[in-house]
């Protein structure tokens, strides 16, 4: 069996073109096992200070949170519609913009080169470290998992259609055959 080695050239392109199907595929609200994305509806317990609301005291007498002190004394409060709830009350789309609250994550990564296979990366610490809870860790007090550094069936079969145009475009490139 012959084994054909790419050029880095062509490498950084799959790569590009992975991280475009990756966000696709976000966009679209699916994971790699082609499953939608939804946000939690379990209720859970956070500060009141970082929570960035501005009408709590109304959004209490509307049943969609439930404000407490602690031992300490310190002002919690309980979302009862969970993390979904708390997107809409921020003005955020509950329903979408999956993983884009401010989409820095998503626009760090970066597709590396080395020997013979490209690795998708991120440009800065955070958005790696964010990205391993997603993945790996698991977020929020369930350790949820969002599968989002895959492929699904669809976008592995779009891959392959553009990674085997390219290495025929680069073969009749470096046989000296014209495509016109």
């Amino acid at each position: 069996m012959a084994t054909v080695q790419l050029s880095r050239q062509i490498l950084l392109t799959v790569g590009f073109e992975i991280i475009r199907l990756v966000n696709e595929q976000i966009s679209k609200g699916v994971d790699e096992d082609g499953k939608k994305y939804a946000y939690s509806t379990k209720p859970f317990a956070r500060p009141v200070g970082g929570s960035k609301l501005k009408r709590v005291a109304s959004l209490e007498k509307e049943g969609k949170l439930q404000r407490f002190r602690t031992k300490e004394g310190k002002l919690w409060m309980v979302v009862t519609g969970g993390y979904r709830s708390l997107r809409e009350m921020q003005g955020l789309n509950p329903d979408g913009d999956f993983l884009q609250v401010t989409g820095q994550m998503l626009r760090s990564m970066v597709p590396k080169v080395a020997g013979g296979e490209v690795v998708i990366s991120f440009s800065d610490a955070r958005s790696a470290r964010l990205a391993f809870y997603f993945t790996v860790s698991g977020v929020g007090k369930s350790r949820r998992l969002w599968k989002f550094l895959g492929l699904n069936e669809a976008s592995k079969q779009d891959l392959t259609e553009t990674v085997g145009a390219l290495i025929t475009q680069d073969a009749l490139k470096s046989l000296n055959i014209n495509n016109a």
